[in-house]
């Protein structure tokens, strides 16, 4: 019997478990790549939004989630210019977390620099509130 995944994901279906969580956000958590790329591959949606309105990558940023497991997402499609019901995006979340490595994908994913938050602070400015010049 073959897998009827195609077909549903084909109807719509988003695989959206009782939690609110998409199935890409469970095979995410259990870093499970082949099954994961096979659900984007399907069509699932990497845009989804989680109980809290954050799309998978944003939840990632937001979670400690590492530089590679970020870079699977971008790679994936994963959308670098989401912002969360904040409006906070993913460079300002790179610059929360104080990492330089997530700072740099999310610059070289084309995310622009100079974009506000929903407080009107840019990346810069939340960098050099928490004291880290050498982010900006």
């Amino acid at each position: 019997m073959r897998w009827p995944g195609r077909w549903l994901v084909a109807c719509g279906a988003t695989f959206t478990g009782p939690d609110g969580h998409s199935v890409l956000t469970t095979l995410y958590r259990k870093q499970d790549w082949p099954l994961f790329a096979l659900f984007v591959d399907l069509g699932a949606d990497l845009e989804h939004r989680d109980p809290d309105g954050k799309t998978l990558l944003l939840a990632s940023l937001a979670n400690f989630s590492s530089s590679h497991t970020v870079a699977r997402l971008l790679e994936s499609g994963a959308d670098a210019h989401a912002t969360d019901p904040a409006g906070c995006g993913t460079l300002a979340l790179a610059v929360d977390r104080k990492s330089p490595a997530l700072i740099y994908l999310m610059l070289g994913a084309g995310v622009d620099p100079t974009i506000r938050d929903g407080a009107g602070r840019t990346p810069r400015a939340r960098a050099l509130a928490a004291a880290r010049a050498d982010l900006t």
